[in-house]
């Protein structure tokens, strides 16, 4: 019974403190997001992830059982009324997809540079991202060392350029809906383009007080 008590309390607690919480639902994904600076958490299908920090962050993304730990650091170098500009570096590691394996080197993670362009303005986010497949870490087993090698191009192109748009429509004031579409443009070195990813989807952005709220009965 005090265990149950406990439960209902820190439920209790959690809602009242009014932690920002989010919905998302697209063609690739639906997730609910949970935020506690400097953490987010977000749980969905077909993937869920915990990350910690923001320009600086580290992380782990679950998707089809397959963890991946990602590191990540930004700099911004421009900043402008709307909108800022930033270079980065990004390495994830775990089971990657079309990862190298030989039975003797093992490909275990993957190195990208990253540039970014930011635009704001009104009700519209603009996000410009350029990411380079550089280098990656391999581990050589029967010497148990792990050393960095030039990139695996046949597992993941070495350029991706993302275009993020989306506009906020906030019907009431405690609530942010967005719409937004996500396009990912996958080519080689020889400006040779694959098939592009694109979504599109809708968010929903409040707390856990002005939902409780939301939902409470008129007496």
């Amino acid at each position: 019974m005090k265990r149950l008590l406990m439960i209902v309390f820190l439920i209790s607690s959690t809602i009242a403190m009014g932690i920002p919480i989010s919905f998302l639902i697209s063609n690739n994904e639906a997730s609910l997001g949970l935020t506690a600076t400097p953490i987010r958490i977000e749980i969905g299908c077909p993937r869920s992830s915990v990350f910690l920090g923001n320009r600086t962050y580290i992380g782990i993304i679950v998707s089809e059982s397959t963890p991946l730990a990602f590191v990540e650091a930004a700099v911004n170098l421009i900043d402008f009324k709307m909108g800022s500009m930033s270079i980065g570096e990004t390495s994830k590691f775990g089971q990657i997809e079309g990862r190298i394996d030989n039975g003797k080197i093992l490909e275990v993670g993957r190195n990208f540079l990253t540039a970014n362009v930011n635009f704001s303005f009104f009700k519209v986010i603009l996000n410009l991202k350029y990411s380079r497949f550089y280098s990656s870490f391999n581990y050589n087993s029967s010497k148990n060392m792990i050393f960095l090698a030039p990139p695996n191009y046949e597992g993941e192109s070495p350029n991706v350029l993302s275009l993020y748009a989306s506009y906020s429509l906030s019907y009431y004031e405690s609530f942010k809906f967005i719409l937004f579409t996500r396009m990912n443009v996958y080519f080689s070195d020889a400006f040779v383009f694959e098939n592009p990813f694109i979504e599109i989807g809708v968010s929903l952005s409040t707390t856990t007080e002005n939902l409780q709220n939301a939902f409470q009965m008129p007496r």
